[in-house]
């Protein structure tokens, strides 16, 4: 009886051992069909279209009454509108000189870089052309006037404008900066060109407090490691986090700066178009922090591609400011760095500040003569020496001792070969160089 019984069991081993190879064999997906871990995607925000990354400064006016609208001012989407309503119905542009002097109002679209017009409307005629520059003259309101990256002037017709077109433009422009050029009294010992504009009333600005930017450091760790078991965290003296997870490096600053380094993405393989760059730049930013409403793109710079300097080849850097209250605020450094290839993001750098309370009551600006000569006196050379590029308003942070940040009214006074300088508003004194050189495009 005990034989039969262990002949029983054996079969059912045997049983059980044949049902479970069986199922080895047939009953798994093979590898190259089994889904792939899902890991959950984290974003901040809503990615920014092209149309509303890269926009340009509107002009209107003559001789010397001129209107400015930024992006950030009240009425500029509205003008923006209207002026795109050129574009939509331009005809067949071609190569004509530009008119020297022309009467009444002329209207300037100005662009960072050229670019291509067909990312706002549909029209064939001027497709793939990169443009730098649109003029209007009120003199011909059926023409309008494209200048290319490569300094070409093309002229195109447009229908008549529509009922009230002109004056509902003059009305945006109200919103904006009011401005006049430069001259001689205004910067004594320089010629000023007419392209130099300062403001019509010097403003009066009150010194404010400033406050950091808050982020979500786990959802934002989450966001570029993608499996956090395998980050190491450091922690230096001054009190900054690291973490790296030894191929990529994400660091945490006390005052709410952080920095972000992938040295394996240099140098890019393949150069990337500018709509290419601007779409890249959307999508990391929406990874690492988002694109606030405040946050404003300045200037894009393309690596220049030397055969002795290969490891730059094909790397692209953006650079934002932050605008509060109607005022751009600067530091030493852009608001955010962005540097990347078609292989991702090599550095990334990001420190947001807005406007808080007012800390002292408002004041007027000193002269831009002041300011200039504050920039003379620490270039230590004679005033005609400095060819002069532009100077506008702006507030400065500045870090006090008792480890709070001011924005102060400033000058940001730009010079010719690709120097800013920034000088106090409200005392003439110099404070710095920003930590910048000349930007181009290739």
């Amino acid at each position: 009886m005990r034989e039969r019984i262990k002949t029983v069991i054996l079969i059912l081993l045997v049983l059980s051992s044949l049902f479970m190879t069986a199922g080895l064999l047939f009953g798994q997906p093979s590898l190259e069909t089994a889904e792939p871990p899902a890991y959950e995607q984290v974003s901040f925000g809503e990615l920014r279209p092209i149309r509303e990354q890269i926009l340009p400064v509107l002009r209107l006016g003559e001789a010397e009454e001129w209107w400015q609208l930024q992006p950030w001012h009240e009425k500029y989407q509205e003008a923006w509108e209207r002026l795109l309503w050129l574009c939509q119905y331009a005809r067949e542009p071609h190569k004509e000189l530009l008119p020297e002097q022309a009467e009444g109002q002329l209207l300037r679209v100005i662009f960072c870089t050229g670019v291509d017009l067909a990312w706002w409307v549909n029209n064939d005629s001027i497709k793939g052309l990169q443009i730098q520059e649109l003029r209007w003259y009120a003199a011909e309101p059926q023409t309008i006037w494209l200048n290319t990256d490569s300094g070409h002037w093309l002229r195109a017709s447009v229908p008549p404008l529509p009922h009230n077109w002109q004056q509902q433009l003059e009305q945006s422009f109200q919103q904006g900066w009011q401005l006049r050029p430069a001259t001689e009294k205004d910067l004594p010992g320089l010629n000023p060109s007419e392209e130099l504009l300062l403001p019509q009333n010097m403003p009066v600005l009150p010194v404010y407090t400033a406050v950091a930017e808050k982020l979500d450091k786990e959802k934002l760790l989450s966001s570029i490691f993608v499996n956090l078991a395998l980050v190491r965290r450091i922690e230096e003296r001054d009190g900054a986090e690291i973490y790296t997870d030894g191929l990529k490096g994400l660091r945490f600053f006390q005052q709410g700066a952080l920095e972000y380094t992938v040295p394996e993405n240099e140098p890019g393989l393949q150069p990337l178009a500018l709509a290419d760059v601007l779409r890249q730049g959307a999508l990391y930013l929406q990874l690492m922090g988002g694109w606030p409403d405040k946050l404003y793109l300045k200037e894009i710079q393309a690596a220049e591609q030397l055969s002795a300097n290969r490891e730059h080849w094909h790397t692209y850097e953006l650079h934002f400011q932050i605008v509060d209250k109607g005022w751009p605020l600067v530091s030493q450094l852009p608001a955010i760095s962005l540097c990347f290839s078609d292989q991702g993001v090599i550095y990334y750098s990001r420190q947001i500040y807005y406007l808080d309370g007012i800390a002292a009551a408002a004041a007027p600006l000193v002269a831009p003569a002041q300011a200039l000569q504050a920039v003379v006196d620490s270039l230590n050379v004679p005033a005609e020496e400095v060819a002069l590029s532009g100077m506008e308003p702006v507030y400065y942070l500045v870090a006090t001792d008792q480890e709070q940040v001011l924005a102060r009214p400033a000058w940001l006074v730009q010079l010719a070969g690709g120097q800013t300088a920034v000088v106090d508003g409200h005392t003439g004194q110099f404070y710095s160089w920003l930590d910048k050189e000349g930007k181009f495009w290739i």
